[in-house]
């Protein structure tokens, strides 16, 4: 007997890209974000792999996230400064295949703008067997 079928995982994951409030951009390849006066919006250098023209299309903007994972801010020393580190999660919906290194940059907020413009750095490559969303451990990088 089957308990969840592939039906209903689609069904989530649908369910899942509709919390989805914010958009981002990301990128693959050398550059940062570059604030464009003229349209006030930062462009993102480098390969864009989100959202994909086809995304757009189908009306997806660059569907994304931000959490704080389990809140387990840590206080860490290096050449005797101590700064303290937090993990963050970045959640996409499925659809694109996401490497470590890849740049993912803010555009648009409406719960948070203060997000706005932030980049990070993809770090971690999650795996669930039956996700809803794609997650990722990201570093901040402005």
């Amino acid at each position: 007997m089957q308990l969840y079928d592939m039906a209903d995982l689609v069904e989530s994951r649908r369910d899942a890209e509709e919390g989805l409030t914010d958009t981002c951009v990301v990128t693959r390849g050398a550059g940062r974000p570059v604030y464009n006066a003229t349209t006030r919006k930062y462009e993102s250098a480098g390969n864009t792999i989100y959202p994909t023209p086809e995304q757009v299309a189908e009306g997806n903007p660059g569907k994304c996230r931000m959490q704080s994972g389990r809140v387990q801010a840590t206080d860490a020393e290096a050449a005797g400064a101590v700064f303290t580190v937090e993990r963050l999660e970045l959640q996409l919906p499925f659809g694109t295949a996401f490497e470590q290194g890849d740049v993912v940059t803010y555009m648009n907020a409406p719960y948070n703008p203060a997000l706005v413009g932030n980049t990070y750095r993809i770090t971690g490559l999650g795996a669930k067997s039956q996700a809803t969303l794609q997650r990722f451990i990201v570093e901040v990088l402005t």
